[in-house]
This record gives C-alpha cells, sequence and structure tokens, in this order.
C-alpha cells in the first residue's frame, strides 16, 4: 500500500488515479498516524480529493478503497482523532450519533468562550456563578442573554467545565 522515498513520505496505493490527478503522500507520525500531506485540507481540517467522478474526504474514501463500501451514507470515523489521518487501522464505520458520542467522550466539543456562539467569557460565567445576591433576571440583563442563559449556568446544566 505504500513505497518509502528518501524523504520518508509515502505514497497510497491508488488504483482510480488518473493522468491529471495528484497522488496521495502522507508521512507516519509517532501515533502510527499517515497524516495526508499532499493536499489542502478544506476549512473543517479534512483533506480532500477528487476520485471516480466525486469529491472525497481522503479518509472516507482510503475506508472505500479497502472495503467498497460507499460512505457517503455514513460516516468514517478516526479512532486516533487525527482528521488528516488516513491509516485505514484507525478508521471506522460509524453514524453521526456514534461520531457524536466519540466528540463527547474524547472531549473534543467546543466549549464555553471557544464555542463559536457563545455570547459570555469564562470570567463573566465566574461571576454569573458567584452573584448569589443578584436575582436571574438582573444578571440577563447585565450580560445581554436570556434568563433562561443564566439559569442554566446557576444549575450547572451549561457551562460545567468552570
Amino acid at each position: 500500500m505504500q513505497n518509502q522515498t528518501e524523504e520518508t513520505i509515502y505514497q497510497l496505493d491508488d488504483p482510480n488515479i488518473g493522468k491529471r490527478s495528484k497522488p496521495i503522500e502522507y508521512k507516519v507520525n509517532e501515533t502510527g498516524c499517515h497524516v495526508v500531506c499532499s493536499h489542502e485540507t478544506d476549512k473543517t481540517g479534512y483533506g480532500r480529493v477528487n476520485r471516480l467522478g466525486r469529491d472525497w474526504r481522503i479518509h472516507q474514501y482510503v475506508y472505500f478503497l479497502h472495503t467498497g463500501y460507499d460512505t457517503s451514507k455514513f460516516v468514517v470515523r478516526h479512532k486516533c482523532d487525527e482528521k488528516n489521518c488516513c491509516n485505514f487501522s484507525h478508521l471506522e464505520l460509524g453514524s453521526v450519533d456514534d461520531n457524536l458520542n466519540d466528540m463527547r467522550v474524547r472531549d473534543r466539543f467546543a466549549k464555553g468562550e471557544d464555542h463559536g456562539k457563545s455570547k459570555l467569557i469564562d470570567k463573566e460565567v465566574r461571576a454569573i456563578k458567584y452573584a448569589v445576591n443578584t436575582s436571574t433576571s438582573e444578571l440577563a440583563e447585565m450580560f445581554e442573554v436570556d434568563p433562561k442563559t443564566i439559569w442554566q449556568i446557576r444549575n450547572n446544566i451549561t457551562w460545567t467545565h468552570i
């Protein structure tokens, strides 16, 4: 499946590569991940390739090469959490729910101020949690959020990492 060059860059054995297609090349890291180094990543961090008349995420294409499964209806999950890994032994087929559960178990969810839709920062949430003499509605007005947001923070439903 691979051919080593002098620079320790390996090339994926790809029977579907066309004359004008760029071969998939990767480097092996310390955890055994085959990290793609030949293709740009998309905005979500996955390498992409065009093969068999369609656009693929590289790890999905590699899974297809090994199994023949049409991965467009499933999620190809990384056991290693390396988005650009194309090592077949690090990949497994699953559902969206399986993938979300992986994210929860492995603590890969954006949370707190790192979440793109957060209106509060960690410092403000600490202030909300310790403001025992201020009403929920007053805090909501002060921080320009819905009172439900304040209630969820105070009852440790959201922002549980603080």
